[in-house]
């Protein structure tokens, strides 16, 4: 069960929307679908060289409450960043909980 007194973190869920030029070319955009509170679970960081470059990456996990709908197409707006959804928990549905798996390459 999940604990409103842990939900300290604001998350903008962001549905993408695709739309066609006049070209035939696609445009995904992502437009706030709700914002919900969250329960941040875990961060890491990592560094890998790409291309000879370095990039770095952080990873973010977070439990909120259970929403249908969802997919790893969304995004997560989490202050100033914007994370890609790369996996969604819903072993927890039962319990009224998800947790997302989240990243951002900077």
């Amino acid at each position: 069960m999940i604990s409103a007194g842990n939900l300290t973190e604001r998350l903008a869920l962001k549905k993408p929307t695709s739309s066609r030029g006049g070209d035939g070319s696609e445009t995904i955009t992502y437009a706030d679908e709700a914002t919900v509170w969250a329960e941040l679970l875990k961060t890491t960081g990592r560094e890998f060289y790409a291309a000879q470059k370095m990039n770095a990456e952080v990873t973010e996990v977070f439990k909120i409450r259970y929403r249908t709908g969802m997919d790893t197409r969304w995004r997560i707006g989490y202050g100033t960043r914007t994370l890609e959804l790369t996996f969604i928990d819903e072993s927890g549905k039962r319990d009224g909980e998800m947790i997302l798996h989240c990243k951002e390459v900077i």
